[in-house]
């Protein structure tokens, strides 16, 4: 049966099997260390005998390869001496350390007797052999600890920690994206909430006999415009045409006609006469029989239609209520200014903007971190199988992790 493991329990539970696992290897570490201190201490005594050898050698060896001597043995007690006191603890990653600083210490040794001691070997045999052997038996030592730390699960411990630590960070990055996933959440609710007292008091505003008297004026307003498009729309595109192959020596209210006709029919049957109308309509008809105008023969013909229609008079009774119906808004739009009405009814639509903007926005920002939120969720269970795999291969048992 697998035994459960919850995820804020991965860090003891790893501990206790390192302890567990690892008691045995750290004994082995700490025997290997203490040999490798002991053998570093006897390379300090054998530098200091041999330095004193170097100072009895006087007549035997020339000034120079003395002071050369005397560096020599000053740098291996030095560098010995270090490595025989060095502090250690018994767990996998300091025995490492150990072995590592171990090995430095050999490399600065091995250089410096390299440099130094072919001028004294011919005088002091004897000193400088046991010195070399003692180093042999330094560097014997340091690599079978090597040897004990790559046959030891520690590297695979730390992997499983590494995993641990990694997985631990995920899952209170996940606790913090669910907590804010929370909090935004209700600030969407509450928005929406507010969005509701928002309409119906924009509701009871607008249910206000004069803003209901203005809203039909408007409906009405917009209803004979779209009216005026629908019965110019025939023009437009031979309207831009025509003002494409106007000089410049032609009448700039012309042009500035056709290109508001083209712009909003409706808006500039009012801005301009009736006169400044029929003479733009009159161009374009002239261009149209003249050829002067490059446009498919169906679509001359329902441009000639309209003017003909426009000619005999039947735009002008839209544009006539068109006109009509803007003054008509625009009374009724005045007296609700003069009440304050309008300023509350703009007020009002400015905070349901600035409502759904938030709305909106929270939102995004909500299906961004729940799309962090997955991607966690399927990351921590991948390395969740992960570590319970590495666990099996540790203990030999099969473990179950659980949030």
């Amino acid at each position: 049966m697998d035994k459960n493991i919850r995820l804020d329990e991965l860090n003891s539970f790893s501990n206790s099997l390192a302890h567990d696992i690892m008691r045995n290897h750290e004994k082995i570490f700490a025997d290997k260390i203490r040999s490798i201190r002991r053998t570093s201490e006897d390379i300090a005594t054998i530098a200091e005998r041999l330095e004193v050898a170097i100072k009895n050698a006087w007549g035997s060896i020339d000034k120079t390869t003395s002071e050369q001597g005397i560096r020599l043995t000053q740098s291996i007690k030095e560098t010995a001496g270090q490595l025989s006191t060095l502090n250690y603890n018994l767990d996998y990653a300091s025995s490492e350390e150990f072995h590592k600083t171990a090995i430095d210490a050999l490399n600065r040794i091995i250089l410096v007797i390299k440099k130094y001691v072919p001028k004294l070997h011919r005088v002091l045999k004897a000193d400088v052999a046991s010195l070399n052997s003692t180093l042999n038996k330094l560097e014997a030592t340091i690599n079978s600890l090597g040897v004990s730390l790559d046959e030891s699960p520690g590297i695979t411990l730390e992997g499983l920690q590494s995993e641990i630590k990694n997985i631990l960070e995920k899952n209170n990055t996940l606790r913090e994206l669910k907590l804010q996933d929370q909090e935004m959440e209700e600030s969407i609710s509450d928005t929406i909430e507010n969005e509701k007292i928002l309409l119906k008091n924009q509701e009871t505003l607008l249910s206000n006999e004069e803003f209901r008297r203005f809203q039909q004026y408007e409906d009405a307003l917009k209803s004979a415009g779209e009216e005026i498009d629908q019965f110019l729309q025939p023009l437009i595109k031979p309207l831009r045409k025509l003002e494409r192959t106007m000089s410049s020596k032609e009448s700039t209210v012309d042009r500035n006609a056709i290109i508001r006709i083209i712009e909003n029919p409706k808006e500039a049957t009012s801005q301009f006469d009736a006169q400044t109308i029929r003479g733009v309509l009159t161009k374009l008809n002239d261009a149209l029989n003249h050829g002067q105008i490059e446009i498919e023969e169906r679509k001359r013909r329902r441009a000639q239609e309209t003017i003909l229609a426009i000619s005999r008079g039947e735009l002008d009774s839209v544009q006539t209520r068109y006109l009509t119906l803007q003054e008509e808004s625009q009374t009724a739009k005045e007296k609700l200014a003069s009440t304050g009405l309008l300023n509350m009814s703009e007020e009002m639509k400015r905070s349901l903007k600035e409502a759904y903007s938030k709305r909106e926005q929270l939102e995004t920002t909500r299906r961004d971190n729940n799309r962090k939120i997955e991607e966690l969720i399927k990351a921590i269970s991948k390395q969740k199988t992960l570590i319970e795999s590495k666990i099996e291969k540790l203990s030999g048992h099969k473990v179950s992790i659980t949030t």
